[in-house]
């Protein structure tokens, strides 16, 4: 019986160490996963080196962040749709993305798409922006 009782407690300490390092290993890589989003959120890497490629989105009346975002990542333009709505609610561009069509750079920071699509004219790469 006393072998029996061993048997279970080690059985049960073994069951116990496996739970703790899944959980530990799943919060290893949840913190990853958050370190890589903010990276990418609030560094200004781009998603080519110089000179990059040109490439013409057109934004249209009532888009969402969520919907331009999406449209930026299937050209390339950058990381995630995820890290483009996060970065424009915390820019100062919230809200004043503006309908129209415009040429942006794979070798963009994120920081002046966001003023081109705002219609910010101090920043360069404009193409013709509806009013």
């Amino acid at each position: 019986m006393d072998s029996k009782k061993a048997a279970l407690a080690t059985m049960k300490m073994a069951l116990r160490i496996i739970i703790i390092a899944l959980v530990i290993l799943l919060l290893v890589y949840l913190g990853r996963a958050a370190f890589d989003f903010g990276l990418s959120v609030f560094s200004n890497r781009t998603m080519d080196p110089p000179p990059g490629r040109q490439v013409t989105v057109v934004v249209e009346q009532g888009d969402s962040s969520g919907a331009v975002g999406e449209m930026l990542e299937s050209k390339g333009l950058v990381e995630g749709k995820w890290t483009f709505v996060v970065r424009e609610k915390l820019s100062k561009y919230s809200g004043k993305i503006q309908p129209g069509t415009y040429t942006l750079n794979t070798s963009m920071p994120l920081s002046d798409m966001l003023a081109i699509l705002a219609g910010d004219n101090s920043e360069e790469g404009e193409e013709d922006q509806e009013e």
